[in-house]
C-alpha cells in the first residue's frame, strides 16, 4: 500500500485536486492500494466532495484530517516573524504529521499541492528507510549563510521539503514532533530565520536524511534549464549538489514536477503563465478535476523573451551562447527565473 499526504486550505483545494489526479493516474497500477491523507486547514465541504470523488474514481481511499489551530494549541505566533507575506497555517501542519496520521501508518510520502506527479513512486517507496528519519531532494539554492541561519554547517544537506518520504515510525519513537516544536519556538523567538517550516525540518532532520534523485522533486527554477545554465544563473547553489548526469536526466524525466517559486518567479507556474512550457500538460490534468477554469487559472503578462525559456535553454546553439558568450546579467534577463511583477507575489494562492 502507498500512503500519501497533502496539506491544504480551501484556497489551494483546486491545485490539490489536480495534483491528486496526476498522482493516481501515474501510480495506481504500481500499488495494490493507495491511501490519501489530507491535512485539512479549512477546505469547504463542496471542494472536499470533489476531491473525494477523484480518489474514489481511481479506487483510492481518502481521509480528511482536521488540523486544529496550531497557534492556539502550542501558544505560538507564527506570522509575527520577519518574513515577507502572510503564510497559511497549512504550511506548518506537516510538522505535526506524525500525530495527525493514524498510528498504524508507519511511512508516508508528503507532497506539496503546487505540482504534478508524472511518474511512479514505486522505486523510492520500496527503499529501506530504517536508518533514516526521512528522504528528500536537495534544494537548489542554499548558501552557507542560509544554513548558518538555521544552525546547520556548510556541509549539511538542505532539502526542499515539498516532497518528503517520511519514516513515521521513527518520528514517533524519537519524538521528532517535539523537536520540531522546540526549534519552531526558538526560531520564532529570534524573530527571523530562513525557510519557515522548511528551515525547521532541515535543522531537525539534517543528520538523518537519505538524499533522493532530483527527479523526485524537480524545482520550478530547473524546469527550463540544463546543468550548465543552472550553474550560470545561480550563484548560491549549495555545496555537494547533484552531478551533471544526474541533474540533466532529472530535468528530462521528472517524477514530481514541483512548481515552487521564489519572489518574482510567478511565471514558473502554468496556472499563472499561459506560455509556460507545461501549460498544456497542466490543462490536461485540470480537465480531469471538477473545478472551474477561473478557480485555477489567473494568467499574468509575461515578457516576450520569457515565453521561449525552455526552447532557448534546450537548443544546443542558444544554450552554448548563453553559457559561454553572453554575460551573466544578460543571460539572467533572457532565461533567468525572475521577472518584474509589480510586487505581485503568489502568496494569495496559498
Amino acid at each position: 500500500m502507498l500512503n500519501v499526504s497533502f496539506a491544504c486550505d480551501d484556497n489551494y483545494s483546486p491545485y490539490l485536486a489536480i495534483c491528486l489526479v496526476s498522482l493516481l493516474k501515474n501510480n495506481i497500477g504500481d500499488f495494490d492500494e493507495i491511501e490519501i491523507f489530507v491535512l485539512d486547514s479549512g477546505i469547504k465541504k463542496i471542494n472536499k466532495e470533489k476531491i473525494r470523488k477523484i480518489a474514489h474514481d481511481y479506487g483510492a481511499d481518502i481521509s480528511f484530517i482536521h488540523v486544529a489551530d496550531i497557534e492556539e494549541k502550542y501558544n505560538l505566533t507564527l506570522n509575527k516573524m520577519s518574513v515577507k507575506g502572510d503564510f497559511s497555517l497549512a504550511t506548518y501542519s506537516r510538522l505535526f504529521i506524525a500525530s495527525l496520521l493514524p498510528e498504524t501508518v508507519d511511512k508516508v510520502i508528503y507532497l506539496d499541492c503546487d505540482a504534478l506527479v508524472l511518474g511512479s513512486f514505486k522505486e523510492i517507496w520500496d527503499l529501506d528507510l530504517n536508518n533514516y528519519l526521512a528522504a528528500g531532494v536537495l534544494a537548489l539554492n542554499c548558501t552557507a549563510e542560509v544554513k548558518k541561519a538555521i544552525d546547520l554547517n556548510e556541509d549539511d544537506s538542505y532539502i526542499n521539503a515539498g516532497m518528503l518520504l517520511i519514516n513515521l515510525k521513527r518520528w514517533r519513537q524519537e519524538n521528532v514532533e517535539n523537536q520540531f516544536l522546540e526549534k519552531l519556538v526558538e526560531f520564532n523567538l529570534r524573530g527571523k530565520h530562513f525557510g519557515m517550516d522548511q528551515g525547521v525540518i532541515n535543522n531537525v532532520l539534517s543528520k538523518n536524511l537519505l538524499i533522493l534523485n532530483p527527479k523526485y522533486n524537480l524545482e520550478g527554477s530547473l524546469h527550463n534549464t540544463n546543468y550548465d545554465i543552472t550553474f550560470k544563473l545561480n550563484g548560491n547553489i549549495q555545496k555537494n549538489y547533484y552531478s551533471r548526469e544526474v541533474l540533466d536526466d532529472a530535468i528530462e524525466n521528472p517524477v514530481f514536477q514541483h512548481f515552487c517559486v521564489g519572489n518574482g518567479e510567478i511565471f514558473n507556474r502554468p496556472w499563472l503563465n499561459r506560455h509556460h512550457e507545461d501549460n498544456k500538460l497542466y490543462r490536461k490534468y485540470f480537465e480531469l478535476a471538477d473545478f472551474e477554469f477561473d478557480e485555477v487559472f489567473d494568467y499574468h503578462h509575461v515578457a516576450l523573451i520569457k515565453r521561449f525559456n525552455r526552447f532557448l535553454a534546450r537548443n544546443k546553439l542558444t544554450s552554448f551562447l548563453i553559457c559561454k558568450v553572453i554575460p551573466d546579467k544578460l543571460a539572467k534577463k533572457i532565461v533567468g527565473n525572475k521577472m518584474e511583477v509589480d510586487n505581485l507575489t503568489d502568496i494569495e494562492r496559498w
